[in-house]
């Protein structure tokens, strides 16, 4: 208590204003009541505080209300109200209050809380307040204000004391520290009854009365108001109230009488001047010409009580009693009143008159002595009349002023239509004169015409007798002209009379021709029918040719396509297993179809289903029940019909039927029926069309197949069998639906209407699981969807009622992930328990049941649902302790929020589109560019990406892929099947996954193609965008391209939200994180299945079975994994272990052909997997059927796993299944004798004891093999017999124990061929046929006779390679190899692969191969045969910390032989030399193989690893890990070792001349090339030949970090790889040449030669991060460049040729990086990517993208900037600056400096550690001067974004304090910038948010605000009306007058004066400031004044004077490289100037 005290003291007097506070507004939160079932000392004093704020809130709201009554001389009754001044009293009050007693109590030692009690009583029990209660004897009541509270005895005292022990106060009191005994000093005096002073201490009681009487000595300082917080309900909705609630809390506040009181008081108030000024408006008025609108109020919902009718809801005022003619007048005007005058008589006068207003009652108004006083509802009944008089007065004015508008027009029109009259009557006046004058023109004009005719009709009488002659001569020429045309006419006619005798003899010749030819054509027609009938004959010929080749094509089309993919082989290997088994099949079914007619022995008698039944009755036939149609028969499936038929003959006849005549074929009883066959009759299924691209039955093979198959030839039933077989098996897992459960086999339940799904959850939670229904309802049929319709997913199973069974857990909440889904049935139920569900102990422990979540709701795209009961939800179980449930991976975002506009499409187009690039080289605008990258529906003619236009196959894909896309896009027509209408999907997505360089362009064609679409193609939108969904579920975009593609998804999210196509990308962008967190691009094309649930918006269902039987439909992504089903099941199933090591994993089984996948396997693609088996398979017609089996895989410790103890736990039932079946599949191959007693105890579980007559016995094929049914029926009855009393589960027990005595149990068994090359001569022969069983201790080898082990190998020493699908190769040393040929060798390597990664994380014990002896304290020494204790490993498991003989160190794994087990082994000695069998002779002993340690050998060249050791073999079981193989390590690395791969004639002399001194410490001299090749152990000199020692110690330090890198040596430290890398490359940067070419040629020595693919792989990593910063020496940099480009190792990678690319860039950029790449560089040079995106900061806050490379530099970076920007003519000026506001740095980036070397410098800067660096895009030189800006305006405004980059670079410097301002250029600035901001803005605008914006924070505080806006406001006036570019320049005109501004400032120390300055470069010279907000320079010295610069390591030197007087300025700073480059950029541009 005491240091909360100090502390709350303390801070208070930090923050606190020392001032003196006049006023203040503080906020108090009172005290609730407290009133619990137990009340203690700390209720007593907050119900004692809540009793005083009470009394103050009594005090403050009804006394003072009642005295301001009085002293207005109301009519007022005093009302009484609770005091509660007693209950205070008797609490506070001394002697004898409660709190006085209580600390008197306290002094006395021996005082009790019993003895407090006693005296309470004694003083208080009289009290009115107090009361001591009848019954409890360590309780008192107090009856406070709100209620009495029962208040506990017990702890009074202890509390109130509060005190330490003496003793302990004294030792805290003594303290040497000040601060512990003030907190413990806190004492008040108090004198004894003598009267001397003595210290005590303060009670708690007192304490807090003290508190509370300075607090309420407060309150009663103030003015307080009272706000009361009422809860209206406890279930927390909205327009709710609980009466009794609110009730309560209103009487426990004291509401009740406040609200009394306030209900009968007067709570408006007005003086007499204000109620009259502000009512005298209404004198005026009549109360009759106002009439008030009745209101209706609404009152909101009371819980419990019923709603109100609307007429209640009406708050009808009373009607107002008729006025008289006296009462409805205006009061006369009151006359003018000065002031002070009294106001009394008018203000009664004005109530008068008002009281007669209809709704204003008299009695509702008081008038005062000096106010009115007037209850709410008459304030708002007078206020309402008051607004209806200013709406009729302001009317009035309003008509008044319209008046007088119009009356003011009208005379102006009329003074207008005078003056327009005059006009007009002017202007006609004109025209009529005007009129008048055209006409005198007129006749003018025809007089002058009639004297001139008549002057010309004289002239032409003269002149008429000259004509005569003239006509004459025309008269002669027009008669010769006739005659000759007589003449030319009778030539013409006879011309003609012989062309029509020619005419007539030409038609006659024609008819005869045409006669001709009619025959000639007749002969034809009759030949060409002829003709025409063979024709189609052969037409048909070939067309049925052509079907037949058709299939064929298609079945190799697809061959080539799984070619493409890498998948031919595997595809192949399944085909022949599946055209094997078809013929076994064939042949079964043939003996099968030839038992039937057996069927014709059956006497159809009395039968009952069950074997107690006794009655009996006439069986009769019913054709209609147990006859098919022929239809019906064509579509009913071979399972359906043996069913049904089964059924028919065990239920309807007395025929004991063997089950051989009923069995199905290996694989078809895995072949799902449509429906469930209903017991017991069975009943037809349904027809079901056949699926697309699938053959059906022949039509006429239903009506020739005969209805008896009794009559029916044996040959002639097969073929109708296979036929139906053919047409309904062959179906695909996806459209497969649920069979029937076996557990209830009499009553199934229907399937479940169809689970809607959602699109894609962004955070997808897991509901609750579903209730199972208490009573099944009757079957119903499963609804087919037609062609094409997949929104239905298939009908799932509900399981059975299972009582009060425990469930399992819900799945875990996988977050914004697909996880995958929850399992939708049951399992199949133990026989046992359905004949005790009642048993609630055993049914607790039965078989777990798998509750199915509820379906999700999905609005707009939910399919309709069938008419089914919908479940019953029931909350979810609790998830037991210890339940492990394994959390999948959490999803990553493709790309940040804030880089999204550095990753957007146009931005993406422009780099990498080919033909945006052509038109950026040629035109810099981007406008009109736009097209390029948008939707278009013609065909482009050149890929869209520049990295495939230059490929010509490449580039005719691209091509034909976007006329996919669009036939995709832009078909209308609806596709008659799947395979149509995805089929240019699905070509599509096949080349992207084949072609990896194609990926890219798909996506960004797709991106055009949904980018920019009208919203007239919509739908090629929406198909474009179930493009971009499928292939996003198919492969992933590369490195540089996936953050655009995912910018795009996520801006299409934003744009569209939950629309079809927002739907679509969200789904698209959760395939996309799915598959990066999946492990990438998927192997095969998705289904079309999966396609179809794709474009729905929907996850695809899946089924998975069980060894039981049991089947679980459950919903997956494209991306779900088997290790995220095989997790989730396991979580479901409550099995034990972490689910990456409990052995259980799914199968793929096709037709019983168990296949194994992978943990990175997806589900999707084993889907995809069956369909491209389907249609390759299509042409032979085969049978194929396909499910996910889960069963259990790895054994880890199989003999000592628990089996059936007291309960049934599921894994143990799974085992329990899936051990019977291998034992009766062969898998577990047993004696016959063990197959009869697992058979009568496998009878014992399912049927209990035996009865006589069940049909157990009597279907013995389910539990015997074929071979033994009839040769040991009487063994398994007998034995079956014998086991009476015993109980099923110990039935099962004993199955499972019996069981592991089996010599193959826990094993994986296959059946192989064997095959040895370059065994050793001692190595036993094996048969040619063994049986492999592989387990956790290795390979063994069995006797497929006996079963007994021939030779075993164990895991960690031998090497597994998959040869092809069938065969695998155990590579036992260099040369020595065994191939095992078996039909399933993938699964047999994925074996060992696992095996062995699981030993590998868990093993605790390894065991030592050979001797090691080392020097190295680091590593671990030990013998042959020695057992270590592991301590822990690497990540990789490859470098182990392990204990041996009390040591402790690290050792490689290949030293050892790790044990798998959790206990200690026992130690052994290994014989030195391998045993093969027993007395085998002796041969050489095993070598010793040292560990690496720097002091192993002598030279470089002595390092190699010694010759391969032997092998070794064992002939036991279970020593397989004690005598093992021992592989050899790698081969000699110099004495007949091969030269590097690469190494060129110029490399390999650059080590004859540089190794001198390693070769002359050789023993054995070598060539140095060889030198040059992977060393496990560390060197011990240097290879490059040293002048100084330490650089040779520091080489073979720098060796050892380059091992430790690649995982070849233990990491020195806690380094990791970064640390490790970044150790390397900055030795190199430091170091010398010889440094450098030692590193590249100690990495060159490790990736040569290199057997571990892995080490290999970070060697080229290594190479690639030295080659990105430095370069070796001139004589090695291109020697090794040309050996990299020669490299042909086939396990580099391509980082290699990268590495050669990289150095040929850092040699033109002459110069080195200064520091390692950091982890950001390191992450994208290993993924080999172009390059990574940097961020460039611009002045306005906006930002940029760049990409750099490890060796751009800022000149390249600059350029990039102001290509992007579009810089012009003032780009050289600009460019990148490092700045930090935090540490006030800007400085400029030289052109040399690497961009990643200042990334680099920020991550490993202490001071870098809150990330404040970053790169800004400033103006980095002014050469112009700003002054002068409005005088050259066409100069500064020529390059519009150069201009605008630098305003916002002014603007930047001026508010972040970098310019010091006068308080004028302050305000004027604000002024320009406000102006730019909110132009022409009126004065009413201004406030401290517009201009505080503006204003730099270091001169805001010189001038209150009230001067800021005066001041800004004067300089606004004049700017009003200017245009923006001309303010901008006025800115930069009055920032020019800083002297400062326009200058490169830099942070140094003036060296000669010791302080802090700020240099300045501009155009005008050399400035130095005291600091930044000096305003006038320390120094100026111009260019001309300056003599010399100088420049050293940490300073820039200027001297300046003459030689007589020179003066020397230094400046010290950690960059003047960039002050130096700064000073002569200024100074060279001066002088050319």
């Amino acid at each position: 208590k005491s240091v909360f005290s100090w502390l709350v003291e303390h801070i208070n007097s930090r923050i606190c204003n020392p001032k003196l506070v006049v006023s203040f507004i503080g906020v108090l939160d009172i005290f609730g009541f407290e009133n619990f079932k137990v009340n203690s000392f700390e209720q007593f004093c907050i119900n004692y505080c809540n009793e005083k704020l009470q009394q103050h809130f009594n005090q403050h709201i009804f006394k003072l209300e009642q005295e301001e009554y009085e002293r207005e001389k109301l009519g007022w009754a005093k009302i009484s109200f609770n005091d509660n001044q007693e209950c205070l009293d008797l609490v506070e009050k001394r002697p004898l209050g409660i709190l006085s007693l209580l600390d008197e109590e306290c002094k006395f030692p021996q005082a009790t809380d019993k003895s407090l009690l006693e005296k309470l009583h004694k003083n208080h029990e009289k009290h009115p307040y107090y009361e001591k209660p009848r019954v409890s004897h360590s309780t008192f009541v107090v009856k406070h204000y709100a209620g009495e509270v029962s208040y506990e005895i017990k702890g009074f005292l202890d509390k109130n004391s509060d005190t330490l022990r003496d003793d302990l106060l004294l030792l805290l009191q003594g303290s040497g520290m000040q601060f512990i005994r003030e907190q413990f000093d806190v004492v008040t005096e108090d004198k004894d009854a003598g009267g001397t002073k003595k210290k005590m201490t303060e009670s708690v009681g007192a304490q807090f009365k003290g508190q509370l009487i300075a607090l309420m000595g407060t309150l009663s300082a103030t003015s307080p108001h009272y706000v009361r917080c009422i809860k209206p309900n406890t279930i927390k909705k909205p327009s709710v109230f609980d009466a009794e609630m609110v009730m309560a809390q209103l009487r426990y506040a004291g509401m009740m009488e406040t609200i009394r009181i306030r209900k009968l008081g007067f709570p408006v108030r007005y003086t007499h001047q204000e109620f009259f000024d502000k009512y005298r408006i209404m004198a005026s008025e009549r109360p009759s010409s106002i009439r008030i609108l009745p209101k209706v109020v609404s009152q909101p919902k009371i819980k419990g009580k019923k709603a109100e009718s609307s007429h209640d809801l009406m708050n009808l005022p009373p009607p107002p009693p008729p006025l008289t003619i006296a009462d409805d007048e205006k009061l006369p005007p009151f006359p003018t009143l000065k002031p002070g005058a009294d106001l009394t008589p008018h203000v009664k006068k004005l109530m008068e008159h008002l009281s007669k207003f209809p709704g204003v009652i008299s009695a509702e108004w008081l008038p005062g002595l000096t106010k009115v006083f007037m209850r709410d509802a008459q304030y708002q009944a007078i206020e309402e009349l008051r607004a209806i008089t200013l709406g009729r007065k302001l009317c009035k004015a309003q008509s008044v002023w319209r008046m007088y508008s119009r009356r003011k027009r009208y005379l102006a029109m009329r003074k207008a239509a005078v003056a327009l009259q005059a006009r007009i009557s002017g202007f006609l006046a004109r025209q009529a004169f005007l009129q008048k004058c055209r006409s005198v023109v007129v006749l003018q004009a025809f007089a002058r015409m009639l004297r001139q005719r008549k002057r010309f009709r004289i002239l032409v009488d003269k002149v008429r007798v000259l004509p005569t002659p003239v006509r004459g001569w025309l008269a002669r020429k027009h008669f010769s002209a006739e005659l000759a045309e007589k003449k030319e006419n009778e030539r013409r006619l006879v011309e003609i009379a012989k062309q029509e005798m020619d005419e007539k003899l030409r038609k006659e010749a024609e008819e005869k021709e045409r006669q001709r030819q009619a025959e000639q054509q007749a002969i034809k027609a009759e030949q060409a029918k002829h003709r025409e009938e063979e024709e189609r004959k052969r037409r048909d010929e070939e067309e049925q040719l052509r079907r037949q080749n058709e299939e064929k094509r298609k079945a190799e089309e697809k061959k080539q396509e799984l070619k493409a993919l890498n998948q031919l082989d595997d595809f192949t290997t399944l085909s022949d297993m599946l055209k094997a088994q078809e013929a076994n099949n064939l042949t079964e079914l043939d003996d099968l179809v030839g038992d039937m007619s057996n069927l014709a022995k059956f006497s159809f008698e009395a039968s009952t289903p069950g074997p107690s039944s006794a009655s009996s009755s006439a069986f009769v036939y019913d054709p209609t029940k147990y006859e098919m149609e022929s239809d019906d028969l064509d579509n009913i499936s071979l399972a359906d019909l043996l069913m049904g038929l089964k059924t028919t003959a065990q239920l309807a006849t007395n025929h004991a039927a063997g089950e051989d005549a009923f069995k199905l074929p290996e694989g078809a009883d895995r072949i799902q029926a449509p429906t469930p066959a209903p017991a017991p009759a069975p009943a037809a299924a349904p027809a079901k069309a056949p699926e697309p691209g699938r053959p059906r039955a022949p039509s006429g093979s239903g009506e020739s197949r005969p209805r008896s198959t009794s009559s029916a030839s044996r040959t002639s039933a097969a073929s109708a069998l296979r036929d139906s077989l053919s047409s309904n098996s062959n179906r695909m897992l996806l459209a497969t639906p649920p069979p029937p459960l076996a557990s209830v086999p009499e009553d199934p339940l229907p399937p479940p209407p169809p689970i809607p799904v959602p699109a894609v959850p962004s955070s997808a939670s897991i509901p609750p699981p579903l209730a199972v229904p208490a009573k099944p309802s009757p079957p119903l049929p499963p609804r087919t969807p037609p062609v094409g319709d997949t929104s239905l997913p298939p009908p799932l199973v509900v399981p059975p009622p299972l009582g009060d069974a425990p469930s399992l857990p819900p799945p875990p909440d996988f977050g914004s992930m697909l996880p995958p889904p929850p399992m939708t049935s049951f399992p199949s139920l133990p026989d046992d328990l359905s004949q005790s569900l009642a048993d609630l102990d055993t049914l607790s422990a039965s078989l777990p049941s798998l509750l199915p979540p509820p379906p999700l709701t999905l609005p707009s795209t939910a399919p309709p649902t069938l008419s089914a009961p919908a479940p019953v939800y029931a909350p979810p179980p609790m998830i037991p302790t210890g339940t492990a449930i394994s959390q999948p991976k959490q999803l990553q975002r493709i790309v940040e929020v804030d880089e999204l506009p550095l990753y957007s499409l146009p931005e993406y187009a422009a780099r990498y589109f080919r033909a945006l690039i052509k038109a950026n080289a040629a035109n810099r605008k981007k406008a009109g560019l736009e097209s390029e990258y948008s939707f278009q529906k013609s065909s482009i003619k050149a890929p869209l990406l520049d990295s495939v236009a230059d490929k010509t196959e490449e580039a005719k894909l691209c091509l034909e892929i976007f006329s996919r896309i669009l036939a995709y896009t832009q078909t209308k027509k609806q596709a008659s099947n799947a395979s149509e209408l995805f089929g240019p999907a699905q070509f599509v997505l096949q080349k992207g996954l084949a072609n990896e360089n194609l990926r890219d362009e798909i996506y960004a064609q797709l991106m055009k193609q949904t980018y920019g679409v009208a919203s007239s193609s919509r739908d090629a939108l929406v198909r474009g965008w179930e493009l971009l969904l499928f292939c996003s579920a198919t492969f992933l975009p590369s490195t540089h391209a996936i953050k655009y593609v995912g910018s795009y998804f996520y801006s299409t999210i934003d744009s569209e939200g939950t629309d079809v196509v927002g739907q679509s990308a969200t789904l698209a962008l959760k395939n996309m994180q799915r598959l990066v967190a999946t492990g990438g691009t998927r192997k095969f094309v998705p289904s079309t299945p999966e396609l179809s649930a794709l474009r729905d918006i929907r996850p695809v269902m899946v089924r998975v079975t069980f060894p039981d039987g049991g089947s679980k439909g459950i919903f997956v992504d494209s991306a779900t994994t088997i290790a995220e089903m095989s997790a989730d099941i396991s979580a479901r199933l409550r099995i034990r272990g972490d689910p990456e090591v409990n052995g259980f994993s799914l199968y793929e089984v096709f037709n019983g052909i168990e296949r194994d996948l992978g943990p990175d396997d997806r589900i999707c693609d084993a889907l995809s997997r069956f369909e491209t088996l389907l249609q390759t398979l299509a042409a032979q017609r085969m049978v194929v059927s396909q499910s996910l089996l889960f069963k259990r895989r790895l054994w880890m410790d199989p003999k000592t796993e628990m089996i059936m103890t007291e309960g049934i736990q599921f894994e143990n039932e799974l085992i329990y299944h899936q051990v019977y079946h291998d034992i009766m599949t062969g898998s577990l191959p047993c004696s016959d004798d063990e197959h009869v007693a697992f058979a009568a105890l496998r009878m014992q579980c399912e049927f209990g004891d035996f009865v006589s007559g069940s049909e157990a016995v009597s279907d013995l094929a389910k539990y015997l093999p074929k071979r033994l049914v009839q040769e040991r029926r009487d063994d398994v009855t007998q034995q079956y017999k014998d086991l009476r009393g015993v109980s099923r589960e110990d039935a099962k027990r004993a199955i499972l124990s019996t069981a592991q005595t089996l010599p193959l149990y826990g094993f994986n068994v296959f059946h192989a061929k064997v095959k040895m090359q370059n065994m050793p001569a001692n190595a036993p022969t094996l048969p040619t046929r063994v049986i492999v069983a592989i387990n956790p201790l290795g390979f063994h080898y069995f006797d497929p006779v006996n079963n007994q082990v021939i030779l075993a190998f164990s895991f960690p020493l031998i090497e597994v390679k998959l040869t092809s699908a069938t065969v695998v190769t155990l590579i036992m040393g260099p040369n020595a190899t065994v191939d095992l040929e078996t039909n399933d060798g993938s699964r047999m390597a994925n074996l060992h692969r696992d095996y062995h990664a699981i030993i590998k994380r868990t093993a605790r014990y390894a065991r030592a191969l050979k001797d090691n002896v080392v020097d190295d304290t680091t590593l671990l020494s030990f013998r042959r045969a020695d057992i270590i204790t592991i301590a822990g490993r690497d990540e990789s498991c490859t470098w182990y910390s392990g204990v041996a003989h009390g040591q402790e160190g690290a050792f490689h794994e290949e030293h050892v032989q790790l044990l798998h087990g959790a206990s200690s082994p026992n130690p052994i000695t290994l014989p030195p030399l391998p045993t093969l069998f027993a007395g085998a002779a002796a041969s050489r002993p095993l070598p010793v193989r040292p560990l690496p340690t720097p002091g192993a050998s002598s030279s470089p060249s002595m390092s190699s690893s010694p010759a391969p050791d032997s092998p070794q073999y064992s002939t036991m079981r279970g020593v397989a890990s004690d005598y093992s193989t021992i592989r050899s390590g790698s081969v000699s690395e110099h004495a007949g070792a091969p030269s590097a791969p690469g190494m060129t004639d110029a490399f390999a002399q650059y080590t004859r001349t540089r190794f001198r001194k390693a070769l002359n410490k050789m023993k054995k001299p070598i060539d140095p090339p060889l030198m040059l090749s992977f060393s496990r152990e560390p060197i011990k000199d240097s290879l490059i030949e040293h002048s100084n020692p330490k650089m040779s110690k520091k080489a073979v330090s720098l060796f050892q970090h380059i091992m430790a890198y690649m995982e070849d040596y233990p990491a020195p430290g806690k380094l990791n790889s970064v640390q490790l890398a970044q150790e390397v490359v900055q030795n190199g940067i430091n170091g010398g040449p010889d440094i450098r070419d030692e590193i590249y040629c100690q990495i060159w020595r490790q990736i040569t030669n290199n057997s571990r693919t892995e080490s290999n792989k970070k060697g080229n990593e290594l190479l690639a991060f030295c080659a990105s910063c430095f370069l070796p020496s001139p004589a090695l940099a291109n020697v090794y460049i040309e050996a990299l480009n020669a490299r042909k190792d086939p396990k580099d990678t391509p980082l290699v040729k990268a590495a050669a690319a990289k150095m040929e860039l850092l040699q033109s950029r002459i110069s080195h990086r200064k520091y390692p790449p950091s982890s950001r560089e390191l992450e994208y040079i290993k993924a080999n990517e172009d390059a990574t995106v940097v961020k460039v900061q611009l002045c306005d806050g906006t930002t940029k993208a760049i990409f750099v490379r490890s060796g751009t530099t800022a000149r390249d970076a600059n350029m990039e900037m102001i290509n992007k920007l579009l810089l012009g003519t003032h780009s050289k000026w600009f460019g990148l600056c490092e700045v930090n506001d935090a540490q006030g740095l800007c400085r400029p980036l030289l052109d040399s400096e690497f961009v990643c070397d200042l990334m680099s410098k920020w991550e490993t800067s202490p001071a870098e550690a809150n990330g404040a660096s970053k790169f800004v895009f400033r103006r980095k030189y002014i050469m112009d001067d700003p002054e002068q800006c409005l005088e050259q305006e066409r100069y500064w405004t020529d390059d519009r974004v150069g201009f605008e980059l630098f305003f916002n670079q002014a603007k930047q410097d001026l508010l972040e304090g970098r310019l010091p301002v006068t308080l004028e250029e302050a305000a004027y600035t604000a002024a320009l910038l406000h102006q730019l901001h909110m132009p022409n803005s009126q004065k009413a605008a201004i406030s401290k948010d517009h201009i505080d914006p503006f204003i730099p924070r270091a001169v805001a505080a010189k001038q209150s605000l009230k001067q800021w806006i005066s001041a800004v406001e004067l300089h606004l006036f004049e700017l009003v009306g200017q245009t923006p570019e001309y303010t901008k320049m006025v800115f930069i005109k009055t920032l020019a007058k800083v002297p400062i501004f326009g200058s490169t400032q830099f942070q140094v120390l003036h060296k000669e004066s010791g302080n802090r300055a700020v240099l300045a470069i501009n155009r005008k010279g050399v400035q130095m400031f005291e600091n930044i907000a000096a305003r006038e320079p320390k120094m100026l010295s111009v260019y001309r004044a300056i003599g010399d610069t100088t420049l050293t390591d940490d300073a820039f030197v200027i001297q300046t004077g003459n030689l007589m007087k020179m003066v020397k300025f230094t400046f010290v700073s950690d960059c003047p490289t960039v002050i130096r480059t700064t000073f002569q950029v200024y100074s060279d541009n001066v002088e050319q100037r």
